[in-house]
């Protein structure tokens, strides 16, 4: 006879298969074999963390039926929400939130909220349901980095416009001083730097070295955000703490 709880060597389970290929027929089966719901594999993942990174709606709700455990946490903290929010995968999001994940729940190294993560792969439509599961939109991070300053870092143009309107903080600074603006300048944004702009970022804003934006994107060499900068009349003139132009 097969064993329903025997692993592989990575600590695999059939039921984590099943789960992760979307069987929502065999997930049933297994668990009415007794499966362990809740068991781990050799990095803490549970078959409901497979079935959320992989988008399998049915297959999630047939293991939360089962009393899977909503807030596992593989070994660095990242919890079923945290997957499915970076995979995108807004249906099995909501149905997570509808069984009580904790929406702000952190990982432990980065310190990262769903909303981080979501923010980071610019998944817009997970956010919008974040924050509709009232998602703390200024949480930090570990380096005290809102999800708006690392969508702005990463380009997500819809995700900050998302953010904004929900009342992020357009100013809010990290360890560095860097604010929302400051990200977007260096790593080239203009379309960023012009919603950030819109929703009046302030444009001489100085990081821990004096550093304004246009100094950041005069330094990156990216022309059309050190236009748009100089279109929100940026202080062409402002020196750093070591007195550069």
């Amino acid at each position: 006879k097969g064993t329903v709880g025997a692993t592989e060597v990575d600590g695999f389970t059939p039921l984590h298969v099943a789960a992760g290929a979307g069987h929502a027929a065999v997930v049933v089966r297994l668990l009415q074999a007794s499966a362990a719901v809740d068991a781990t594999d050799a990095e803490g993942w549970t078959p409901l963390h497979f079935a959320a990174q992989h988008g399998r709606d049915a297959v999630v709700e047939r293991l939360l039926e089962a009393k899977g455990t909503v807030g596992a946490t593989e070994v660095d903290g990242f919890t079923p929400l945290h997957v499915a929010a970076g995979a995108g995968h807004a249906a099995v999001v909501v149905r997570l939130l509808l069984a009580n994940a904790a929406v702000n729940a952190t990982d432990r190294k980065r310190i990262h909220t769903a909303l981080h993560v979501a923010a980071y792969h610019g998944h817009d439509a997970v956010v919008a349901r974040l924050l509709q599961g009232r998602a703390a939109v200024d949480a930090t991070d570990a380096e005290e980095r809102t999800p708006l300053q690392i969508a702005a870092n990463r380009g997500h143009a819809a995700v900050v416009v998302r953010l904004l309107l929900a009342n992020a903080a357009v100013d809010a600074t990290d360890t560095d001083g860097w604010t929302p603006l400051h990200y977007a300048a260096a790593r080239g944004h203009a379309i960023v730097t012009d919603r950030l702009l819109r929703a009046n970022a302030a444009v001489d804003a100085v990081d821990a070295d004096g550093c304004t934006p246009l100094h950041i994107a005069a330094q990156t060499g990216c022309t059309s955000v050190v236009d748009g900068l100089l279109r929100a009349n940026a202080a062409v003139d402002a020196a750093d703490t070591n007195g550069c132009t």
